[in-house]
């Protein structure tokens, strides 16, 4: 399991850090619990619903996003989350500054997810299997994939970049329930057809070792909670759905 928070503040340092102790305390015999802490994309900074398309890229540098992205890997980093999420990122672009950024915390693991609008492209319309491609070069990552995106592309999506991703890369993947996002109105609520179990054992085929949803499943009713389980061959737990906050 992995629970997420999302640093912005150097000042809650010590509040992590007792999460962080928490953790350690509760687990009793269990699999010890890994805490996560997030990067999400530079556009919800703008307030303009650019997070969904990630036009913002055409019009700021690598090296202003990484000096954007720069403080809150430092906060999490210092405070001593035991990986980092890099997700709902909609552009090749944005990818590689956060891949680059996590150079200079030489220790510190992560995973990247996009956030895409169709089978074969990110939300900024690059290729998705280009933008593995790119990003599977970092010995730091332990896993790619998608999130924030319809269940219904993640296997497509997954064939498309079969051949990019590295073997020592996992994949990771937790979709939203299908909905999408107009500027004009807002979200659109679309579920998927398909039940979250049998879609879960097809990513699980298809190689995914980290599998859980993201919003919308809550919300419209579905008994899943959101999270993310994570399991390899071999492992008790097996490869699954998560119950934390997602």
């Amino acid at each position: 399991m992995a629970f997420k928070y999302r640093e912005t503040h150097c000042g809650v340092l010590g509040f992590f850090r007792a999460i962080l102790k928490l953790s350690l305390t509760c687990i009793q015999g269990r699999r010890p619990p890994q805490v996560a802490g997030s990067i999400g994309p530079y556009g919800v900074f703008l307030h303009d619903g650019s997070e969904y398309n990630g036009n913002y890229v055409d019009t700021i540098t690598l090296e202003e996003l990484k000096a954007w992205h720069r403080h809150q890997m430092q906060c999490l980093v210092t405070a001593g989350v035991d990986i980092i999420a890099m997700e709902t990122i909609p552009s090749q672009k944005e990818a590689e500054a956060l891949v680059g950024l996590l150079r200079e915390f030489p220790n510190t693991k992560a995973w990247l997810s996009f956030s895409c609008k169709d089978e074969r492209l990110t939300c900024h319309g690059e290729p998705f299997e280009e933008a593995v491609k790119l990003s599977a070069k970092s010995e730091q990552l332990v896993a790619i994939g998608i999130n924030c995106s319809s269940p219904e592309l993640i296997s497509p999506l997954l064939t498309s970049a079969e051949r990019s991703k590295h073997p020592s890369i996992d994949w990771i993947v937790y979709p939203n329930s299908g909905e999408s996002w107009d500027v004009n109105s807002g979200w659109q609520v679309c579920s998927s057809k398909r039940s979250l179990a049998s879609l879960a054992m097809e990513w699980k085929q298809m190689g995914a070792t980290w599998i859980g949803t993201g919003m919308g499943y809550k919300k419209h009713g579905h008994k899943h909670g959101t999270g993310l389980g994570h399991g390899k061959d071999g492992d008790k737990h097996g490869t699954g759905l998560g119950h934390g906050k997602g």
